[in-house]
């Protein structure tokens, strides 16, 4: 039911933000900016990420959030 993370429905076009996902070594496996492709668990080469933590890095405007993210399949 969570299969897809977009977060173009939480941002309009006026405010422009950066999503980036990292996996465990640090090694970014996905990035998105408004109307870009959602992320599917997939890494940027269209290629399915294995089960476990990746960590995320959310800027918009002046704000930065981070956290993680669990695949499980």
């Amino acid at each position: 039911a969570n299969d897809v993370l977009n977060m173009d429905q939480f941002f309009n076009p006026c405010l422009p933000y950066t999503l980036q996902i990292w996996n465990r070594w640090g090694n970014i496996v996905y990035e998105q900016e408004f109307a870009g492709v959602p992320f599917e668990g997939k890494d940027k080469g269209g290629n399915v990420l294995t089960d476990g933590v990746y960590f995320y890095r959310l800027k918009f405007g002046d704000t930065e959030k981070t956290g993680y993210i669990t695949i499980v399949r």
